[in-house]
């Protein structure tokens, strides 16, 4: 920088180093199954990183880099990431929950006595899940009742007959969407 003729001054300015932004990791859109968490750890120096999450009541700590999110429903989160340099980098991604509890709801119990209340174990899936095959045993392992129909339903009976009073147990094969195959166990009780 020149002020008069042939006077000659010199400014030393120290510029801060900008943060490599490829480091920064990317948080992409998750589901996840109702009362999960998600851990996430950015992987961020904290000495050149300060971060703040929103939605600070479902971060178990909005100003870390390790945090566990549980929502309690679907949810949009940002991050807030600011380097030493005063960068501020900003990303947002969406929490989406499902509820898998109840979507393939497996009667426990019935009652066959031809009282027209409960007389039939019966599946009724939601519309995307597709049962492919469900077998019934009895306590000793003998096959009582199989069915590939899309709504299994069982009367109780064994070649015509009503079997005894008791706890039998399912194994269902289905599938869910796009999913691979899937198998379900569980028992059911047979009251009269």
């Amino acid at each position: 920088m020149f002020t008069q003729p042939n006077c000659e001054k010199q400014y030393i300015i120290t510029l801060p180093s900008l943060p490599d932004l490829e480091n920064i990791p990317t948080i992409g859109d998750t589901t996840l199954i109702q009362q999960q968490s998600l851990d996430l750890d950015l992987g961020l120096n904290p000495l050149e990183w300060v971060v703040l999450w929103s939605e600070a009541d479902m971060v178990n700590c909005d100003t870390c880099m390790h945090v566990v999110i549980t929502p309690s429903g679907d949810m949009e989160i940002t991050v807030y990431l600011t380097h030493e340099s005063g960068c501020t980098y900003v990303t947002t991604f969406f929490i989406k929950l499902e509820n898998k509890e109840n979507d393939l709801h497996i009667p426990n119990i019935f009652s066959p006595n031809g009282d027209q209340v409960n007389d039939e174990w019966s599946i009724t899936p939601p519309t995307d899940i597709e049962i492919l095959d469900c077998k019934i045993f009895d306590r000793w392992g003998n096959l009582v009742y199989e069915s590939s129909e899309k709504l299994p339903s069982w009367d109780g009976k064994f070649k015509g007959k009503s079997c005894e009073q008791g706890v039998y147990i399912f194994v269902l094969k289905y599938k869910e969407s796009q999913d691979k195959e899937k198998i379900m166990t569980g028992d059911i009780t047979l009251v009269k």
